[in-house]
């Protein structure tokens, strides 16, 4: 069922969603003569779907009552439901619904940049592209200074509010999530869907600084094991760990040092409608094929794997997903051409087994037992 906006939102949910919607507005709609009549209309068609018209004064109350629906829903915490676990959901779907409204009111001004998040962020340089989605560097409107990771693509089985909060990684050491949501205005040339905005780390990233040097890859290594292991403590995956999502700066020794993770894109890249030619913005992988869903051990071996990359200045089984898939999914055994010591300790994070994988406080102490 769903309820269609203008600027190309569309407000989809469940029957009972939709249905939990009208009822609650049902009691407000005296107030709001512009919609009343086509929610009613709902009771008789038992459609549950309409259709709010471009037109700031119906935009306007389409606001406003979805703002009422929530404060009632806020204020009796879900008292009327017969199952209570099903109240987040809906409180969550109506969220959305508010969001979308916001984003159908928006008007960018005519030619100029692409935005986000209602103007807050102008889209500038594309670092990691494909056909439709894509992740690109941004800043904030008011003070360009402060740079943010864009990612967009249109997703098919999550709504940018489920991704939300799935991936808030709210963890020392990973950046921020800022927002998920549509963006501002589709163009129908690959610039539609869906986005998220996570600040971007003051640094580099580490691809950027391959090959890098033993002891400067083990320090930062564990830098990044700290971190994972805070998420693994409070029994959250990381996700995204690559060579481009970590970003590094330089310390007083001039070594490379843990700037923040920005893990999500890949993740978000992978809950959207897949490419129907070419390549996905980012043609290497890292995370481990078989591992089942939410297997947090993916994260060491991503680890793992990145390290191994930044350490020798390649991926080790190629520099396409189509060379490393067969690789990776046989387990081979990737060529290393460092300290034994080293290679050992990183060849120890890609088991295929996750469970015979080493946790990430103990890939650390291996790391520095082995310099």
């Amino acid at each position: 069922m769903t309820i269609g906006l203008p600027n190309d939102r569309v407000w989809q949910a469940a029957n009972w969603v939709v249905r939990g919607f009208c009822d609650d507005a049902r009691p407000h709609l005296a107030g709001f003569p512009l919609l009343a009549e086509r929610i009613e209309r709902n009771y008789l068609t038992e459609l549950w779907s309409f259709d709010v018209e471009d037109d700031p004064a119906e935009l306007d109350e389409m606001q406003r009552l979805v703002a009422r629906v929530i404060a009632d829903n806020e204020t009796t915490g879900g008292a009327r439901f017969h199952d209570p676990t099903a109240f987040p959901a809906y409180l969550g779907k109506l969220r959305e619904l508010a969001e979308l409204v916001e984003q159908a009111r928006y008007r960018p001004p005519p030619g100029g940049p692409r935005t986000v998040h209602r103007g807050r962020v102008i889209v500038g340089e594309g670092l990691y592209l494909a056909a439709g989605q894509g992740v690109f560097r941004g800043h904030l409107a008011e003070d360009p200074q402060q740079k943010r990771l864009v990612t967009q693509a249109n997703l098919h089985d999550i709504s940018p509010a489920g991704f939300a909060l799935r991936w808030k990684l709210d963890i020392e050491g990973i950046a921020p999530l800022e927002y998920a949501g549509p963006i501002d205005q589709p163009d129908h040339i690959g610039w539609n869907g869906h986005c998220i905005v996570e600040v971007e780390p003051r640094g580099q990233p580490a691809i950027e600084l391959a090959p890098i040097d033993e002891k400067s890859a083990v320090l930062l290594a564990v830098d990044v094991l700290e971190v994972v292991a805070r998420a693994h403590a409070a029994r959250l995956e990381v996700g995204g760990i690559r060579p481009e999502l970590i970003y590094a700066r330089r310390d007083t020794e001039g070594r490379p040092r843990l700037a923040g993770l920005v893990p999500r894109s890949p993740m978000f890249l992978a809950r959207a409608y897949p490419l129907s030619s070419g390549s996905p913005p980012f043609t290497r992988l890292y995370t481990a094929l078989h591992d089942p869903p939410d297997e947090r051990q993916r994260d060491i071996y991503a680890v793992a794997m990145t390290f191994i990359h930044l350490v020798q200045g390649a991926h080790p089984f190629g520099d396409h997903y189509l060379e490393e898939v067969p690789r990776m999914a046989a387990g081979e055994r990737p060529a290393w051409r460092g300290s034994p010591r080293l290679g050992e300790a990183l060849i120890s994070g890609l088991e295929k087994d996750p469970k015979r994988r080493p946790r990430a406080e103990e890939l650390a102490a291996r790391l520095r037992a082995a310099l």
